[in-house]
């Protein structure tokens, strides 16, 4: 199997489902990488169901995400290819098991806390503020908003700003599982990361609550106006 961790049991499961290996027989006969939309279409399954089934495939290594190169204006979207054969883990995925080592340690250190929700908040906020350059004065406005989901991209949240910018839909959560087990803890500090960016970037929206989990793979950060200003 290409990159799979032969050492864990879900390696084996990952393939033993139809839907994944339809997905892995389309993107292999493609030719080229395809958007979530294309392969839900010739699927004929929800764009989330989709999502699921190739966040499976890209952390066992069959399947990669890359920026879409054919030059359209907007944000380039994420496509999907079959994992070339002997193609090595993105490092990333290779140290993926030390990064959740890591986050659990955090979040057993934030539970210990006398308000494990707030702290769990004011750790993000701060680690927000640290992720972005602040708003120079004298400068033209920009879309922070879309700064940040620029920002939850790369961290591989795999967000969508709501067309009335009212919310960022979270497609993907990098510690689904851990969020899971944690949430007041783990949600909380990715909404501090979000208050944290915003605020840092001078915009005058706040992410004033994140919901988790509206369907098993979707959480959604409402954004408002900060308040008091």
């Amino acid at each position: 199997m290409r990159g799979a961790r032969l050492s864990d049991p879900r390696a084996h499961h990952v393939l033993a489902s139809i839907s994944r290996v339809a997905l892995l027989e389309i993107l292999s006969a493609a030719g080229s990488p395809l958007s979530v939309q294309q392969l839900a279409a010739r699927m004929g399954l929800h764009p989330n169901t989709i999502r699921a089934h190739l966040n499976l495939l890209i952390e066992y290594g069959h399947v990669v995400r890359q920026r879409d190169s054919s030059g359209k204006r907007g944000r380039p979207r994420q496509v999907y290819a079959v994992s070339p054969p002997g193609d090595p883990a993105p490092p990333e995925k290779s140290h993926r098991r030390n990064f959740r080592l890591l986050a659990s340690v955090l979040v057993e250190y934030l539970s210990s806390a006398d308000d494990p929700s707030a702290a769990a908040v004011d750790a993000g906020r701060l680690f927000g503020e640290r992720l972005v350059e602040p708003a120079d004065e004298g400068q033209l406005p920009v879309p922070t908003t879309e700064r940040v989901v620029k920002l939850l991209d790369d961290i591989g949240f795999q967000p969508e700003l709501t067309q009335d910018g009212s919310a960022i839909k979270l497609y993907h959560c990098p510690f689904h599982e851990l969020a899971r087990s944690q949430p007041d803890v783990v949600c909380n500090v990715h909404l501090g990361l979000l208050r944290g960016a915003l605020r840092q970037l001078g915009a005058p929206a706040e992410a004033t609550r994140l919901i988790p989990f509206v369907t098993p793979q979707l959480c959604v950060v409402e954004i408002g106006p900060r308040p008091g200003e």
